[in-house]
């Protein structure tokens, strides 16, 4: 068993750091989408409840 078991058994200090850095921006990517579809649906749903009060109010004040 001359071969190591790992890959990164045989990676040098720089490809392992180069490794983490890309694991770790996919992580990052993927964060940042999640936030983003968060903060969307939120407006969204926030300006229907807004808008909904509104037409609610002005129905109600007409009658």
């Amino acid at each position: 068993m001359t071969k190591p078991m790992f890959r990164a058994a045989s990676l040098t200090r720089t490809e392992r750091r180069t490794a983490s850095r890309r694991l770790w921006s996919g992580v990052g990517k993927r964060a940042s989408a999640f936030v983003f579809l968060l903060a969307k649906n939120l407006l969204f749903w926030g300006s229907m409840v807004i808008s909904g009060f509104a037409l609610y109010s002005l129905v109600a004040w007409l009658i």
